[in-house]
């Protein structure tokens, strides 16, 4: 009755003010299970340039191996206890010596020397969320993401559609490239973008027939 306790969110609440003196105190180790241990992160990304392997996720972590993962080089940030603090790398992209990594947030970083130095572009539409990238040869960077994201890179800033105009209004996942070099980009609620070399962005919409078929 003095007390609530949020065990899944490991919050005390006092509801009534404790009558004791001196004023009691509570301390508490958090000790996750198996599937959360100290110092566990995710990896959510894999992206291959020859021998070199990079790999990228939770905590703005990217790790590289050449030679097939028998050693790992940390390139870029630290493991950090504060989430905000840090990009969680969502999918990667690239072409010759250059690596993109797009994540959570809006955070989006480009290497020019295979993953060596690492350069942040802006936030493309505030703290959206990035979710796939591509890099056609000779130009600049694509993304789509969150609540209908998508541009292209514009002398380091971005270029972004009009979202209202093709009724973009959920998430887009990672561009592909079709046989005729046409650019794909699938979705939420059947949503689907492309377009045919270097015109405009057309949008479509995938829907099932009544045999769900």
């Amino acid at each position: 009755k003095d007390y609530k306790m949020t065990y899944e969110d490991g919050i005390l609440e006092v509801v009534n003010e404790l009558d004791a003196s001196p004023t009691p105190t509570l301390e508490f180790k958090f000790r996750p299970g198996a599937a959360f241990q100290a110092g566990d992160f995710t990896l959510s990304t894999l992206y291959f340039q020859g021998d070199l392997i990079t790999a990228a996720g939770e905590f703005g972590l990217v790790l590289q191996t050449s030679d097939g993962g028998a050693t790992w080089v940390r390139r870029g940030a630290a493991l950090s206890p504060r989430d905000p603090d840090t990009p969680y790398w969502i999918a990667s992209t690239g072409r010759d010596d250059t690596i993109i990594l797009v994540g959570a947030a809006g955070a989006v970083q480009q290497s020019d020397d295979r993953g060596v130095t690492w350069t942040a572009w802006p936030q493309p539409a505030g703290t959206a969320g990035v979710f796939g990238a591509y890099l056609p040869s000779g130009s600049s960077p694509l993304i789509v993401g969150a609540v209908g994201l998508l541009g292209e890179g514009d002398g380091g800033d971005w270029r972004l559609v009009d979202r209202s105009a093709l009724q973009l209004y959920s998430w887009l996942k990672p561009i592909v490239v079709l046989e005729d070099n046409t650019l794909l980009s699938l979705g939420g609620r059947g949503s689907c973008v492309f377009r045919k070399g270097t015109g405009d962005w057309e949008r479509c919409r995938i829907r099932l027939n009544d045999d769900n078929a």
